[in-house]
Formats: structure tokens, sequence, C-alpha cells
């Protein structure tokens, strides 16, 4: 931040009581077990578009659009329950998009610059330079979040893992959501249903 701010109220904890023993407590070598997933592993890929449309007069988002869909058009996104996948986020716009999956949390592959003329003109993906490893923030860890940049491919890998202790039935579809954390953009259709098969 440029300069220095000093917050006006801050509330502060003072802790007068004595410990009633010596401090034997430590933090453990690592806090969670964190399991890497496969690509080689993964059922499928997906690639999902993310897409704007602009008012003509000035430029505004009139319309954000993920798998090239509206909310109410058919589900596409139909992973089986315990399977792995890798959903490619294709970004055609000039915005930054926060997309975040609900249910499960992924794994961040990596970011490819593609050429984004070619494939709105032809629908060919068509990289032009080399993947980029996750962000350091991103490594190792499971997120539910990711930035999608504009003019770039960004692949995460999740594994659909349900709830333990509910009741399911084979066949059975569970809905839930992905969508852009922008609220003026899921406000205006970049939110999608995808549905979990047990």
């Amino acid at each position: 931040m440029g300069g220095q701010y000093l917050a006006e109220d801050v509330m502060l904890f003072k802790v007068t009581k004595p410990l009633s023993g010596k401090d034997t407590s430590s933090l453990p070598e690592t806090l969670v077990p964190f399991e890497f997933l496969n690509p080689t592993y993964s059922t499928r890929e997906r690639l999902l578009l993310v897409s704007e449309k602009e008012r003509a007069s000035d430029g505004y988002v009139i319309i954000g659009l993920l798998g090239n869909a509206r909310w109410h058009e058919p589900i596409t996104e139909d992973p089986r329950a315990g399977s792995t996948e890798i959903w490619s986020f294709i970004n055609t716009t000039s915005d930054v998009h926060p997309l975040h999956v609900h249910l499960v949390q992924f794994q961040v592959l990596n970011r490819q610059t593609f050429d984004v003329q070619t494939f709105q003109q032809t629908g060919k993906l068509i990289f032009t330079g080399k993947p980029m490893a996750p962000e350091s923030n991103e490594r190792p860890a499971r997120k539910d979040t990711i930035k999608s940049y504009p003019g770039y491919v960004t692949r995460v890998i999740q594994r659909f893992d349900l709830p333990r202790a509910v009741n399911l039935v084979p066949g059975q579809e569970l809905l839930y959501v992905w969508h852009c954390h922008i609220l003026e953009h899921e406000d205006n259709e970049m939110m999608r249903p995808y549905k979990v098969i047990v």
C-alpha cells in the first residue's frame, strides 16, 4: 500500500492470566495432508468457454456465458460421483473472472495463452505460449475459486467426491452450480448448473 495507514479503532486483547504450566505445544510439520490429483487418472477433460456479449453503444457487458450456455439451458457438465475431471476454462473476454465451482476443491494445473481471434472465428484452440505453472498461492493448494485470465486457458483438476453422510441411490443426480464470483456477471447469466451422477 502506498503511504502508511493506521486504523483508528482496533480491538486489543490483553492476556493477563499466567500459564498454569510450561507450554509444550508445537505446530506439526504438516497441518493437513495434501493429495496431488494426477491428470493421468482423470476420466475426462472438458473445454468450457468463458465469454461475454457487450452492448454496442457503450461496451457494457449485458450477458456473460459459461460453457456457451445460459442458466436455463440443458445441463452439459455431468461428472460421475468419485470421478476426476480436468476443466479447462477458455477465457475469450477482456476480464479476469474468478470462477467458483461448488462441491469440489480443485487443484490448478496450469495456464496457457491462446489465439482468441482464431478461436472465435473457427473454434480451433491454438496455443501461443507454453503452459505456465500455477501462481505461488495456488500450489500446492486446494481451491474452490480460480482466476481465469483473459486470453488464457486455465486448467484445473477436481475429484467429485460427495459428502459421506448422505444416503444415495445409484443413478441419482445431485445438482450443484459453477459461476463467476463477480456479482454483476453471475446475475447476468454467468452461472451454470451441473449435476453429479451417483
